[in-house]
């Protein structure tokens, strides 16, 4: 093995653990008999209710990245259930990674062009649907961080050291789009300032990164309702966090009103952007955190242990789609092939 597929190993266990550590000192301190009572009044019907709303709200998510896929003038469009497969696989990997939410973006491109899409396309395609999803995350915090100054819900520090975050991430999306639908490229340029052409991995990745950059600028051009759509796509889906967290706490015993759900919602997800797989521990902590300042009785722990369980049945859903397309390639590539040869001995 790779001196560096060590670093890699040993980076995710080590995130791992401490993650796990931290997840166990929470559920300890919160009771664990208390917290599997409370998950077992939750009931079956209750919680399969929310996976359907989730999957409802996934299916947008899907929507969105196949309006972007399939606005990039190919031969043949993807189907809707195709690029939401895809998407799932890509989320099951994202969740699996101390990646900040991103890990799974790779396994999206090689997805799509397994389906015959171009690497370039399918590249630009994954781009502005990360981009997209970043805005209206940004958008949705911003709404939660408004709110909490008006309901003093969060020390002054970390209102200004989240609103600084926030404001640095919106510039750089603003900047992208100016660049993006301007002849500057946000990657190429980015990469110029951080990389000098004298390096040869500069130099072996700018036609590539222009490549994209031309792409997803002729698709923004060619049908600039796309970014609005995209958008609002963006934010309806960051909102449906707050109809979910507001449906859990509803059957937990202890209904939240909107200005709890959209906090309960919107910041803790802060979390997700550590890099620990699935921000394990780091979500628990934030979330009660937030639970604390609000003064509710809600118990925090089994709110997100459902969260999770939803999770898994989600990671479960897109590990089985990479099974069938590994197994869909193996059969094109090699089976089909070797088949082919030993008829015509």
């Amino acid at each position: 093995m790779k001196s560096s597929s060590w670093i890699k190993l040993l980076s995710f266990t080590i995130t791992l653990a401490a993650g796990a550590a931290i997840f166990v000192w929470f559920l300890d301190r919160y009771d664990t008999e208390d917290t599997f009572a409370i998950l077992n009044d939750f009931g079956l019907f209750a919680f399969f209710g929310f996976v359907a709303i989730s999957l409802a709200n996934f299916s947008l998510l899907g929507w969105r990245w196949q309006m972007a896929v399939n606005e990039h003038a190919l031969e043949r469009k993807l189907s809707f259930w195709t690029v939401v497969r895809h998407r799932m696989s890509g989320y099951a990997v994202s969740y699996l990674t101390p990646s900040a939410q991103v890990g799974g973006e790779p396994l999206r491109i090689a997805l799509l062009h397994k389906d015959g899409v171009p690497i370039a396309h399918a590249t630009s395609s994954v781009i502005l649907d990360v981009v997209f999803e970043i805005a209206g995350f940004i958008i949705y915090i911003a709404l939660g961080l408004f709110i909490s100054l008006f309901q003093h819900v969060l020390p002054t520090r970390v209102e200004w050291g989240v609103g600084a975050a926030l404001a640095v991430i919106a510039c750089a999306i603003v900047l992208f789009f100016l660049s993006i639908t301007s002849s500057r490229g946000f990657f190429s340029t980015g990469m110029r300032l951080l990389l000098p052409r004298r390096f040869a991995l500069a130099r072996k990745l700018e036609p590539k990164l222009l490549r994209v950059e031309s792409l997803m600028r002729e698709t923004l051009r060619r049908n600039p309702h796309l970014i609005l759509w995209m958008l609002g796509i963006s934010i309806i889906t960051v909102a449906f966090r707050g109809v979910e967290v507001a449906y859990l706490a509803y059957f937990l015993g202890h209904p939240v009103g909107v200005v709890e759900a959209i906090l309960l919602s919107s910041i803790p997800g802060l979390a997700l952007l550590v890099p620990i797989p699935s921000a394990l521990g780091v979500l628990e902590g934030s979330t009660a955190g937030i639970v604390a300042l609000l003064g509710l009785a809600l118990n925090p722990i089994a709110l997100v242990l459902l969260i999770r369980f939803r999770d898994v049945i989600f990671i479960i859903l897109g590990v089985a789609h990479i099974g069938h397309s590994l197994q869909t390639w193996l059969q094109k590539k090699i089976v089909e092939p070797v088949s082919i040869a030993v008829h015509r001995l």
